[in-house]
């Protein structure tokens, strides 16, 4: 295809409209009323669409799916200023494997399948690969299954343990990562505020100056106009960093929580294990004083039946005294 070509079917999906409408077929319950449709080729327009897909994709993982997306969460702004580059073509397949991995997963699924397989094979294939390295890999995506612990052993909650907390601390990092750019991009917006109130408070040029003052009139509302598209790009930069820092946070408490859960979990099964330990030990050390009394009881019933032979024969010895008897007194 022609660069032009390319440039145009890449902004069907930099703008964000599409994806959202995908989105919303996965789950109908999404609205599409704060879509921008019309972006105009617009950043700020398209990072607006495009967080809105986000916050839709990480609401469904979580709520419907079970599951948190623990890898770091794709650059919407270099998806809309810089879809061009290598960094925003990669944040862009980050956006659309996830959004697969919803509709893999969705109810509509079946349907989602068969429109894949009836792509080329070579297609096929590497959705696949990018699939299976996002959705098997619990380090981008972990599952929220509470009866999956039940069954596991003693190593693998401990692993849990280890992977959640490596988790922990990386969500912490990219928290505060996020925090200090948000810190510094306040700081450029009010510097830049500033230096717009300076200019907009100048006098205004004297009809005496000739043609040198309009020149360096017209200059101050250049960068007066300069100045205010840098705060717009700053507020919208401001916001963005805003919104990924409360996800951030809200990912942060979930792995948290997730965390002391599987604690607990592990907690309740080394009791479980404890008291399994000394049940065995008391049979271990029952077993000898159960075997004595079984020896016991076998020889009380041998006792017994000896006794019943016995008491038989005594019957039989007073039964021939009396014959015997019968016999003398008939001499």
């Amino acid at each position: 295809k022609s660069s032009g070509q390319q440039s145009d079917s890449l902004d069907v999906f930099t703008n964000g409209v599409l994806l959202n409408e995908i989105m919303h077929e996965i789950d109908l319950r999404k609205s599409l009323a704060a879509v921008n449709r019309q972006t105009h080729d617009e950043p700020g327009l398209c990072a607006q669409n495009l967080m809105l897909l986000m916050q839709s994709i990480q609401a469904f993982y979580n709520n419907e799916l079970q599951q948190i997306i623990v890898m770091q969460l794709p650059d919407v702004n270099a998806i809309a200023y810089e879809s061009s580059s290598d960094y925003g073509m990669d944040q862009l397949e980050k956006v659309i494997v996830l959004l697969m991995g919803c509709a893999v997963q969705c109810e509509s699924k079946a349907q989602l399948i068969e429109r894949i397989t009836s792509l080329e094979a070579t297609v096929q294939n590497s959705l696949v690969q990018h699939l299976q390295s996002v959705l098997n890999c619990a380090d981008n995506i972990y599952p929220l299954d509470a009866a999956a612990f039940a069954s596991k052993s003693k190593s693998d909650l401990e692993n849990d343990c280890q992977c959640l907390e490596i988790r922990l601390k990386r969500v912490a990092r990219e928290r505060n990562t996020y925090y200090w750019s948000l810190v510094e991009s306040t700081q450029e917006c009010n510097h830049f505020k500033s230096e717009l109130q300076k200019a907009r408070s100048m006098p205004p040029p004297s009809p005496l100056g000739g043609s040198a003052l309009a020149g360096e009139s017209s200059t101050g509302q250049v960068d007066v106009a300069a100045n205010q598209e840098q705060i717009q790009q700053l507020h919208t930069r401001i916001q963005t960093l805003t919104d990924q820092l409360d996800m951030a946070h809200l990912t942060e408490a979930e792995s948290r929580d997730d965390l002391a859960q599987t604690r607990e979990k592990m907690h309740k099964l080394q009791q479980e294990k404890q008291h399994m330990i000394e049940e065995v030990q008391w049979a271990r050390d029952n077993r000898d004083t159960m075997d004595t009394l079984r020896h016991k009881a076998q020889r009380v019933d041998q006792l017994e039946a000896d006794a019943a032979k016995f008491r038989r024969k005594l019957e039989d010895m007073e039964h021939l005294k009396k014959l015997l008897q019968e016999l003398k007194d008939q001499n």
